[in-house]
């Protein structure tokens, strides 16, 4: 066997959706954030959850039957809950996919205010088989729900290896975790694949749970990345970590707007208001977990709470954002209820009051 090379750009094997190959504790790191991106934050935990490659694939066109894929691989185990099980998605010419699981690998214990502690594990060396004859294009799509460093791609010795020419339209999506889709069932059922796959997308999944903050490195990344379509979901984020006032959610959803039409004047840009919310719909964040396991706005001071934001309100600012930039000549600019995608009906597909099940990000899809 021999080894391919792998890279964001200009490689035979395309490391796609991500925007970072940073050096690994055991090979090539993955992150869906720019390493400058990377180089302004101070919080432990957003690259951590950027690592997480939800919508990253590795692509190639490929003569070979079988290849080998050498992987250092991490699963999570949030408190007591059970370590996730960790999948890889096969897809041959843009044919069904075929579900790889992993044993062994390494686990993240994530114990909250207590901290994390890592226990680690060797790469694994997959061989994945059976692609078939002749030359094709293959997809592998990496766990959505734990992390993976690339260590090595190898095809047999007569076998070739290329970049995929198949010109798309490239989608950056950025979200929350409700975009992220950590309970999705497998990599190709988190919704913004399936939406990506049914339409024959380049997804950029930018779904960063719990740190969707409308921040400005985000807006420079998806801007820089001149992307033919944008979506937007914005604000129960900022809700559940009562990140923003009204005074300040208004003027920064504006800015990360005025960043992109920088270099994207003409570029359609969705935004969606957030899905169903029963713990903040009409009262505002932080929301917290409960000993139940669901979800909850604690009661709060008045006097300390002006301008604090719920879910209903966050929707009605962003109409009135979207109609304002619109009447002033933005005409690629649209908005879209989160209420259409996953609505009130739906609510009993939220296991916690506030992430959808595995079969609620169907729903959304």
């Amino acid at each position: 066997m021999k080894g391919i090379p792998f890279g964001l750009e200009g490689e035979p094997v395309r490391v796609a959706g991500a925007l970072g190959l940073p050096p690994g504790r055991h090979g090539t790191g993955i992150s869906r954030m720019s390493l400058r991106s990377l180089a302004q934050t101070l919080d432990a935990e957003l690259p951590l959850i950027a690592a997480s490659p939800s919508g990253v694939r590795l692509e190639l066109r490929t003569d070979a039957d079988v290849l080998e894929l050498e992987l250092h691989l991490t699963r999570l185990q949030v408190f007591d809950r059970p370590v996730t099980d960790l999948v890889l998605d096969i897809v041959v010419d843009g044919g069904a996919p075929r579900r790889v699981e992993v044993d062994g690998g390494a686990v993240l214990h994530l114990r909250g205010p207590e901290g994390m502690s890592l226990e680690d594990a060797a790469p694994l060396t997959l061989t994945i088989d059976g692609l078939g004859e002749g030359e094709k294009d293959v997809e592998i799509w990496l766990p959505h729900n734990g992390f993976a460093e690339l260590c090595a791609v190898r095809i047999p010795d007569d076998a070739c290896a290329s970049a995929v020419v198949r010109p798309r339209t490239r989608w950056v999506h950025y979200g929350s975790s409700i975009s992220h889709c950590l309970e999705a069932r497998r990599p190709t059922e988190t919704w913004p694949v399936s939406v990506a796959r049914r339409h024959d997308l380049d997804l950029v999944n930018l779904g960063l749970g719990g740190h969707c903050h409308v921040d400005q490195h985000v807006a420079r990344d998806i801007r820089d990345l001149a992307p033919d379509l944008v979506s937007l979901k914005l604000g129960v984020n900022v809700v559940n970590h009562d990140s923003f006032r009204e005074r300040t959610f208004v003027p920064t959803v504006h800015g990360f707007l005025d960043t992109l039409r920088e270099r994207l004047p003409d570029t359609p840009i969705l935004i969606l208001s957030p899905i169903v919310c029963p713990p903040a719909e009409d009262v505002p964040g932080p929301t917290l977990p409960g000993e139940d396991g669901q979800f909850y706005a604690p009661p709060r001071d008045p006097a300390v709470a002006k301008g604090a934001l719920s879910v209903g309100r966050i929707r009605e600012l962003l109409v009135a954002i979207v109609a304002q930039r619109v009447a002033a000549g933005d005409d690629h600019l649209v908005y879209l209820s989160g209420l259409e995608l996953f609505g009130p009906d739906d609510a009993g597909d939220l296991y916690d009051s506030l992430h959808p099940s595995p079969e609620g990000y169907l729903v959304i899809a």
